[in-house]
């Protein structure tokens, strides 16, 4: 996924909303590798202003169910 990341962050002439893309970052919180306790990893490929209010900072965020227990996605989009 980091991979990923860059790739899209990279992009500076192909497209134009993957231009403007100055940073992502990529939380996942839950029971991950079937651990029995809940851990949280995270990625993040360029810079990402959280505690402005100023930045065009797009935030989503998804809870997933399963047998194993409750995961959470959490990702920022750092816009020029």
């Amino acid at each position: 996924m980091k991979n990923l990341f860059k790739t899209i962050v990279d992009l500076k002439t192909r497209t134009k909303i993957a231009s403007s893309i100055k940073g992502i970052k990529f939380i996942i919180n839950g029971k991950l590798q079937g651990k029995t306790r809940a851990g949280s990893s995270s990625i993040q490929v360029g810079s990402v202003p959280i505690q402005s209010l100023e930045k065009n900072v797009d935030f989503s965020r998804l809870h997933v169910y399963t047998l194993y227990g409750a995961f959470g996605f959490q990702m920022w989009v750092y816009r020029k």
